[in-house]
C-alpha cells in the first residue's frame, strides 16, 4: 500500500473527487481511516454533495489535520445545482425509519425501534436521547452526531 501511494504521488495521480469517491478509495488516503471515510461518505449521501471546503469542515470529525490532508489529496469535480443548498442534519423527530437507517451504526430494525420509541414516549428532545434506545451507546451516538438533530418539543 505505501509503495502505491509512493507511486501514485511519482504519477501525478489526480485527486479524488470528494463528491463522487467511494469509502474505500477515501480511507486509502493518507490520514483518513475508515471511519473518517464513513463519516465522509454517509454526510454526502445523506444531505447532499459537498459544496465547499466549509461543509467538509463543519463535520465534528473532520479536524483541522484531516481537512487539510482532504484538500491535498481531494477537489470538488462535480458540484450540486446553484439552488441545491446542503442539508446539514436529520430532524430524528420527523425522520422516517429509512432516513434513520441510513445513519452509521443504525439498521432498518433499529430505526423502526426509534420510530416506535417515538411514537410511544414522544419526541427526543436532543440526540443524545437515542440512547434510551436498547443497543444504542455512545459508540453509536458518536457516529451519529454530526448528522443528527431534534425539532424542539414544544410543552
Amino acid at each position: 500500500m505505501l509503495f502505491a501511494l509512493l507511486m501514485s504521488f511519482a504519477l501525478g495521480a489526480p485527486p479524488l473527487d470528494l463528491n463522487t469517491a467511494t469509502a474505500t478509495e477515501l480511507a486509502d488516503l493518507p490520514g483518513v481511516g475508515p471511519f473518517q471515510a464513513m463519516v465522509l461518505v454517509v454526510s454526502r449521501e445523506t444531505y447532499g454533495d459537498y459544496t465547499s471546503w466549509e461543509d467538509v469542515g463543519s463535520l465534528n470529525d473532520v479536524g483541522p489535520g484531516l481537512l487539510k490532508a482532504l484538500q491535498v489529496r481531494t477537489q470538488f469535480d462535480t458540484l450540486p445545482g446553484p439552488n441545491t443548498p446542503r442539508r446539514l442534519s436529520t430532524d430524528i423527530n420527523e425522520a422516517t425509519a429509512e432516513t434513520l437507517s441510513s445513519f452509521p451504526s443504525i439498521g432498518l430494525a433499529t430505526a423502526r425501534i426509534i420510530i416506535r420509541d417515538r411514537d410511544d414516549n414522544g419526541a427526543f428532545e436532543n440526540c443524545s436521547d437515542l440512547t434510551r434506545i436498547v443497543g444504542i451507546g455512545e459508540p453509536t451516538l458518536m457516529a451519529v452526531q454530526n448528522l443528527c438533530e431534534a425539532s424542539k418539543v414544544s410543552g
